[in-house]
């Protein structure tokens, strides 16, 4: 999860990563799809605090 810098200063998020490293193959299947189940809810988060912000001004 890579969040584009100009939306960052937007909206003042931090970046965001899940770097995939040797540690990761620990991760069993349950705890891969709730990775994947936040990273696609904070992708939809920033997307609707984006437009706040952008209708907001």
């Amino acid at each position: 999860l890579h969040i584009d810098a100009a939306i960052m200063k937007t909206t003042g998020w931090r970046k965001l990563s899940i770097s995939r490293s040797s540690s990761s193959s620990k991760f069993d299947n349950r705890e891969i799809v709730i990775l994947k189940g936040l990273t696609q809810l904070t992708n939809e988060l920033l997307d609707a605090c984006l437009c706040l912000v952008l209708t907001d001004k």
